[in-house]
């Protein structure tokens, strides 16, 4: 056996050329493998990473606790680590807009805490003693209160109750409960700090926090709330552990999050948890830590699904080198059978020379997929950091790179399983021969006579030629037409995904500001501070488009004109169903924007002033949001037509003089003085279920946006929207919540279409980098296989010219059946991925410039490799190469 070892590590040697390309095959295969699995476990880890930051590091949080209770807590030999923070109670939040979240919730942390606790400082430092506090940033951008570092802030702190129940941050907040204040203290601020993380302060928890530290000899200070980390192999049994923590049924409380209790089930339960503590699981991070997450899923099968992809595609075109190689030493296989080397043994050899090649390729592969998915990490989070709101941390596990080996060996025993038994099968006098692969049937010798016409014998030797090997050409169309597929169908797949993108882009605006403190202002103070923000952003960049948007639902007093396709498509919003009523929305643009659009419709200002412009093109969604219907609202209004509304509200109190009253309710008459398609800036994509009328600054200034229920944002567009937006955010208190940077948000779709870009594209490059050398390996090591064939070709008379077709025409009919299996193919399938994605409202783009893209390089390739080979056949001797018996 060692004999025949050494013997394969010589005919390595001296084919270097096939070895060198069977090595990059598998080389690649290991790459791929192991970057995938590499950036799966990334991003599982950067996901949960990120959950940790968004929604707190631990997986339980218990409410109030004693110090005798925490320790029993804490010593429970399932919990892995823990953190606590002290409540102080609440304070109301005087100046608070938001009416669900009236409190600041003031907590004590200790040095430990300060470090375990997702507390991120943007300004200042954190708190010292316990007369210093950090503020959360929400208190600015929700709740519409700004404290500047340096402030002292007085604050009757106390707890919440509810008929005689303490109520925490997971109580939603209640008109009907009461602030029972234990003491009054005053804090300076220090710092400002980002939100708490969710888990630590619920979205709809009823108090923003503040932070200060935690003075031991504080006698209040003996209750707090307990941060608990179970270990994450006890986390599938974490309902168990947690109903043991709270003292309740097992069966009862499982049933809860796991099943289905009854009426009287549920009622035990709850009595049971009104006795035990207040409690919060954190199943935010848990979903991620035990794999049960949709989003982790998705991860994991898209990763089996390339390397089953990888596996499958490596282990054609790898296997096809063995088989060459089995090939070139049948002779020689057949002479050791014929001296006693049993099936067994040459089994064996191939299966070394597998093993041989293997170690070099998968050790370099393992590298090469290391590098290549840090690489990809670093790129993604250059150009992604600002649209997934997290960078991906490169963290390759053990166990990936275990799995990455694996599959790499199962790969190449899968190459080589095939050639190893048909090597270990063959007859011993048909392999000396070389006769096994030359089985030729009657119906292989005819030829069509327009093959003879067109291309001559050239034409018809090659046509035999392809015939009679199918196996080796097989390969070579096999490969070719996979490559051409996936570039196709995902090429297809990435149109759909930048249409639907720009599709659902908002419009050409850069910045839409919602202003909700308008509702507090007069017309006229309004108009003032828009003025101040349109000037202060044109001083430092150029403001080109403008709207100074105000708006409010009217109620019709008659049924509109409605069309066939809306009352169709939309009963309830028509008033068709429910009686619900007809409503529509009235809209001014601001006087500078209101002319432009009057002068873009031919409206003189008289005209348009007269009344309203009724704006009716809209879309909805149909099919469960499957699908898009696109029609107009309305069918049979003409200028000069009179619509009657009221304000949706009961506070309209002012009348204009063209109004009547009845019932009480005020009435307004408004006449349309054109109808149009065309929607003004910063509404060309905005959904409706109504049609829009557009009126005058004149028009709304009639109403005092305080006595209606009035929406206010202006629409910019500027040279430089970051800078505006940190404009509107430091100098006019406007919070980021409030503003919608869709130039921002344009970028990052552009920057997220393009790293999908490389990371497919970079499949499809390597993928087919395997084929290519798959092609490269059978075109070339076929042709010096066959040296003999063309040697005696030459020698009874076939010119150069006439060879050279021969050649030419056999890369023309197997180019030409893998293209059109590969472009029908991936075309089918782009259209598949189109019909799956449901885009009804985007239509299919056939796949044209691909299917360029792909022919030219194939045809590039093929002539590449044809060319190089025949240069190699013309540097051989015609006699050496007839008396030569192996190659």
């Amino acid at each position: 056996m060692q004999i025949l070892n050494r013997l394969t590590i010589r005919n390595l040697k001296l084919n270097k050329k096939r070895t060198i390309v069977t090595i990059i095959g598998i080389i690649l295969a290991t790459s791929l493998l192991t970057a995938v699995a590499a950036m799966a476990v990334s991003l599982k880890e950067s996901i949960t990473l990120r959950a940790k930051k968004v929604d707190g590091d631990f997986h339980l949080l218990l409410y109030d606790m004693t110090d005798k209770e925490k320790e029993s807590i804490i010593n429970n030999r399932q919990v892995e680590s823990y953190y606590e923070m002290h409540e102080v109670g609440y304070a109301v939040l005087d100046g608070c807009v938001n009416d669900s979240k009236p409190y600041v919730y003031i907590e004590a942390l200790d040095s430990d805490t300060f470090e375990k606790a997702e507390i991120n400082v943007t300004s200042g430092r954190l708190p010292e003693d316990d007369s210093e506090i950090v503020i959360s940033s929400h208190i600015k951008t929700n709740g519409g209160v700004k404290y500047n570092i340096g402030d002292e802030i007085t604050f009757d702190v106390g707890d919440r109750t509810y008929n005689g129940k303490k109520l925490y941050q997971n109580d939603d907040y209640r008109e009907d409960e009461l602030l029972d204040v234990k003491k009054t203290k005053t804090y300076k601020v220090v710092g400002i700090c980002d939100r708490l993380p969710y888990g630590e302060e619920p979205r709809t928890a009823p108090g923003y926090s503040v932070i200060t530290f935690a003075n031991k000899s504080d006698t209040s200070l003996n209750k707090s709330d307990i941060y608990i980390r179970f270990h994450k192999k006890v986390l599938k049994d974490r309902y168990n552990i947690i109903a043991d923590i709270l003292g309740v049924d097992r069966i009862l409380f499982n049933k809860q999050y796991s099943g289905s209790p009854t009426d009287e089930e549920a009622g035990i339960l709850k009595n049971q948890l009104d006795k035990a503590h207040s409690y919060y699981i954190n199943n935010s991070i848990i979903k991620y830590e035990v794999f049960y997450d949709s989003s982790v899923a998705f991860v994991y099968n898209m990763a089996a699904v390339v390397m089953v992809i990888i596996i499958i595609t490596s282990a054609v075109c790898i296997s096809n080198s063995f088989a060459i190689s089995i090939n070139q030493k049948t002779k020689q296989y057949g002479m050791l059978a014929s001296i006693g080397a049993t099936p067994r043994q040459i089994r064996k050899n191939v299966f070394f020379e597998a093993a041989f090649m293997g170690v070099i390729g998968v050790a370099a592969g393992i590298v090469g997929g290391l590098s290549a998915s840090y690489i990809l990490v670093i790129l993604s989070n250059k150009m992604l950091i600002d649209t997934l709101e997290m960078s991906i941390v490169y963290a390759p596990s053990l166990l990936g790179v275990l799995l990455s080996i694996v599959l790499a060996i199962v790969t190449i025993v899968l190459s080589a399983l095939v050639p190893a038994i048909r090597a270990s099968r063959m007859s011993p006098i048909m392999a000396i021969n070389h006769s096994e692969d030359i089985k030729i049937k009657s119906k292989s010798l005819r030829t069509p006579e327009l093959v003879s016409k067109v291309w001559g014998e050239g034409g018809v030797i090659a046509y035999k030629n392809m015939k009679r090997n199918k196996r080796k050409y097989r390969v070579i169309t096999i490969s070719i037409a996979l490559s051409v597929m996936t570039f196709i169908a995902l090429y297809g797949f990435m149109s759909l995904l930048t249409d639907s993108a720009n599709r659902y882009a908002n419009g050409n605006i850069d910045l839409r500001v919602y202003m909700s403190s308008y509702k507090s202002m007069s017309v006229d103070e309004a108009d003032k501070k828009v003025s101040d923000i349109v000037n202060r952003i044109n001083n430092e960049t150029n403001i080109t488009d403008f709207t100074f948007a105000r708006g409010f639902y009217a109620s019709l007093k008659d049924e509109p004109k409605y069309s066939s396709d809306y009352k169709k498509v939309n009963k309830y919003e028509a008033g068709l169903s429910e009686n619900t009523g007809y409503y529509i929305s009235i809209i001014s643009l601001g006087n500078e924007e209101y002319e432009k659009y009057i002068k873009k419709l031919g409206i003189s200002k008289e005209t348009a002033q007269s009344g309203g412009i009724l704006v009716d093109n809209t879309y909805q969604y149909i099919n469960n949001g499957n699908n898009v219907k696109y029609f107009n609202v309305y069918d049979g209004y003409k200028a000069g037509d009179v619509l009657t509304y009221r304000i949706d509200t009961s506070n309209s109190s002012k009348s204009l003089d063209n109004s009547k009253s009845s019932d009480d309710t005020t009435f307004y008459d408004i006449k349309i003085v054109a109808l149009s398609n065309e929607r003004p800036f910063g509404y060309e994509n905005a959904y409706t279920s109504y049609g829009y009328l557009i009126v005058s600054d004149d028009y709304m200034n009639q109403f005092n946006p305080g006595d209606i229920d009035c929406s206010v944002l202006l629409n910019i567009n500027c040279d430089d929207p970051d800078k505006a937006q940190d404009i509107l955010v430091n100098e006019f208190d406007i919070g980021k919540n409030n503003i919608v940077n869709a130039a921002q948000e344009r970028r990052n779709n552009e920057n997220l279409i393009l790293t999908i870009k490389i990371f497919l594209y970079g499949f499809i490059a390597v993928v087919s980098l395997i084929g290519i050398t798959n092609i490269f390996n059978t075109v070339t090591t076929g042709m010096e296989l066959r040296g003999k064939e063309f040697a005696m070709l030459q020698s009874i008379g076939m010119t150069k010219r006439e060879f050279d077709k021969m050649i030419r025409m056999e890369s023309v009919f197997y180019g030409s059946k893998a293209l059109i299996i590969g472009v029908v193919s991936g075309t089918l399938l782009s259209y598949v991925i189109y019909i799956s994605a449901g885009e009804s409202q985007l239509r299919y783009v056939f796949p044209l410039p691909a299917i360029v893209i792909a022919v030219v390089v194939v045809i590039i390739l093929l002539l590449g490799i044809m060319k190089y080979s025949l240069v190699q056949i013309r540097k051989q001797n015609i006699i050496e190469t007839i008396r030569n018996e192996n190659i």
